[in-house]
Order: structure tokens, then C-alpha cells, then sequence
């Protein structure tokens, strides 16, 4: 059965979150990048492997990434009373996806390069 993109959203998401810890852990958790502006760290990864229209869909997925960050500290804050959310990669690709719209398919073959990788 083929994954949806919001699906293979939150797997890229989960994958990309592990890459930045990997980071942190060898730079430090104060590192000024990719932590001063993860939203473009993890829009670089995912965007990687388009061509032409990479640094306008970068742009779009960073957009996206900074919307459900902020989305997310209000759901974290007073849904989960203020309790991590171990659950967020969904989270964020279904707020995504809705935020995306036909954008959602012009990031799809980034999303699954960087799935296959």
C-alpha cells in the first residue's frame, strides 16, 4: 500500500529530528546552527535532492515548519498541558500537509529522496 505524503512527511520528519540530535550530540546543544533556525536546517535536508525549484519550495517547507512550530507550542502548552509531545512528527505533517496544499506534491519526490536515502 503506498504511504501518503503525510505519512512519509512524519517518517522524514522523525528521520530528520534524529539527524539533529546526531548534530547536537557532536556540536554541542549550543551549536548556533542548525539550532538558531532548525525550521531551515530541516528544509534543507528534505528539499536536497530537487533541482530548479529547491530554493522556492525550501522556502515554502520552511514556512510550513514555522507555522506548525507555533501551532505546536500552543497544542503542547494547552492541550497536553505543557507536556513534550512524543507524539509530534504527526502532528506536524498533518498540520503540514494542510499548510502546504498542492505545494504538498511539488515537495512529494524531495520528501521521498530524502526517504530513500
Amino acid at each position: 500500500m503506498a504511504q501518503s505524503f503525510t505519512d512519509n512527511l512524519a517518517v522524514a520528519l522523525q528521520r530528520v529530528a534524529d539527524e539533529h540530535e546526531a548534530y547536537q550530540k557532536v556540536h554541542g546543544p549550543d551549536a548556533p546552527w542548525p539550532d538558531s533556525d532548525w525550521p531551515r536546517w530541516y528544509a534543507e535536508r528534505l528539499t536536497a535532492s530537487l533541482d530548479d525549484e529547491r530554493a522556492e519550495l525550501e522556502g515554502i517547507l520552511e514556512t510550513a515548519f514555522r507555522h506548525a512550530a507555533s501551532a505546536h507550542g500552543v497544542h503542547e502548552e494547552f492541550v497536553l498541558n505543557g507536556v513534550h509531545d512524543v507524539e509530534w512528527p504527526a502532528w506536524y505533517a498533518e498540520q503540514m500537509t494542510g499548510t502546504l496544499g498542492a505545494n504538498a506534491s511539488r515537495l512529494e519526490p524531495g520528501i521521498k529522496a530524502y526517504l530513500a536515502q
